[in-house]
């Protein structure tokens, strides 16, 4: 947790994929930690990974006012349309993006 908050500050991504449980900061304290940060030029769209379908973490990241999907695991995009959707909103116009054509 602790590592993701310095690399997220250091590269400032567009998206940032969070896992909710994580050794020394949880997904929500790493988004308070970033939150808190003054220096950072823009904050980029989270991607929460839980294994958990817990109302409060939704409320608890809705508060700090990020833009943000949450994404339960263990996923299947066959079988959750929920991920899929986040995946085709969110990660595919970041791939294509990416990809040049000369």
């Amino acid at each position: 947790g602790g590592d993701a908050v310095c690399e997220i500050m250091r590269v400032e991504p567009d998206i940032a994929f969070i896992d909710m449980e994580m050794p020394k900061k949880n997904g929500l304290q790493v988004m308070e930690a970033i939150y808190w940060y003054p220096c950072m030029d823009k904050f980029p769209k989270f991607v929460l990974l839980t294994a958990t379908c817990d109302a409060k973490l939704y409320e608890a990241a809705r508060a700090l006012e990020f833009d943000f999907e949450i994404v339960h695991k263990p996923f299947d995009f066959e079988v959750n349309d929920q991920n899929s959707a986040v995946f085709r909103k969110i990660v595919l116009p970041q791939l294509l993006a990416m990809i040049t054509v000369k």
